[in-house]
């Protein structure tokens, strides 16, 4: 499988930064490409793998993962310094 997502945040479908969040657990979320509308469980560093649940879980503004991710680090930090 072409591991974009986790190596670039990319759609692997599609090639789209943009996602949105839907459920999360741990260190793990499912996401939805605004672009194409592939849905996929990540969790870093392991295999993104596509879903296919519905589409009422995903209803947050639109992210860039990758933004989201880091904004995520930083509260993380924050929060435990």
């Amino acid at each position: 499988m072409n591991n974009s997502l986790n190596t670039d945040q990319r759609c692997p479908t599609c090639g789209a930064e943009q996602f949105v969040i839907g459920p999360q657990g741990g260190m793990a979320l499912n996401i939805k490409c605004v672009g194409c509308g592939a849905k996929w469980w990540f969790c870093p560093p392991f295999e993104p793998v596509a879903i296919d649940n519905d589409d009422q879980f995903y209803t947050a503004p639109p992210v860039i993962l990758r933004d989201w991710m880091n904004r995520k680090v930083a509260e993380w930090l924050r929060d435990h310094a």
